[in-house]
């Protein structure tokens, strides 16, 4: 998961005091904030949220995890590279393996651990399967086919 900061600036016009934000976001929300600031109706398919709620102070609920992964419907191996499914928490990050491979998930505590180098996946988990059940929830939501979440689903965590 990469920790990249997302500065934002907004007209003045908004009204909205500098600060700063400490939220779990994702890519997919850049497009639907940038929709609403021009008043633009954001499509039903879209897949971010706006993030002007969070920015305004209006919302105050915080996303629960971020997921990350390559497109999961062409999702190939052609080499000894492994991609993974990533979600990330305020605490935790899970590496899912794919289903196809022999690679075990990985997990490990952002708190403790910022560098992820102490796999925690043995140690931990019940961490774990609550990430890997909140993540196929997540695809669940963005309409991701049976056929490809019945994979994730036998993956274990």
């Amino acid at each position: 998961m990469a920790h990249i900061p997302l500065i934002i600036r907004l007209p003045d016009s908004l009204g909205v005091s500098n600060g700063r934000c400490d939220e779990i976001v994702q890519p997919p929300d850049i497009m639907p904030t940038i929709l609403q600031l021009a008043g633009v109706e954001i499509p039903s398919s879209v897949q971010g949220q706006s993030l002007l709620p969070i920015i305004t102070g209006e919302n105050d609920e915080e996303r629960e995890i971020a997921v990350s992964s390559a497109s999961l419907i062409e999702m190939k191996i052609p080499t000894q590279i492994v991609y993974k499914i990533t979600v990330t928490s305020r605490r935790w990050a899970l590496l899912v393996p794919p289903p196809e491979t022999r690679a075990e998930p990985e997990l490990y505590d952002l708190s403790k651990d910022p560098q992820e180098t102490k796999n925690l996946v043995e140690e931990k988990p019940e961490i774990a399967d609550q990430l890997h059940s909140k993540m196929i929830k997540f695809l669940e939501a963005l309409g991701t086919s049976e056929e490809i979440l019945q994979k994730w689903r036998k993956n274990g965590r």
